[in-house]
């Protein structure tokens, strides 16, 4: 995880994985991955970890 700078990987209950990279408290930033197409990021939606 370090060789890529990742801080975080979080399994959220609705099979969506968060991985972040960097940021402070809940100003952060990353990837989310989920096998589940109809589960699509909506602008202003806050997540699992803020």
């Amino acid at each position: 995880m370090a060789k890529h700078h990742v801080v975080a990987m979080v399994k959220e209950s609705d099979g969506v994985t968060n991985i972040i990279f960097e940021g402070i408290s809940n100003n952060h930033w990353g990837v989310k991955l989920s096998d589940n197409s109809d589960v699509k990021p909506v602008k202003g939606q806050s997540n699992a970890l803020g």
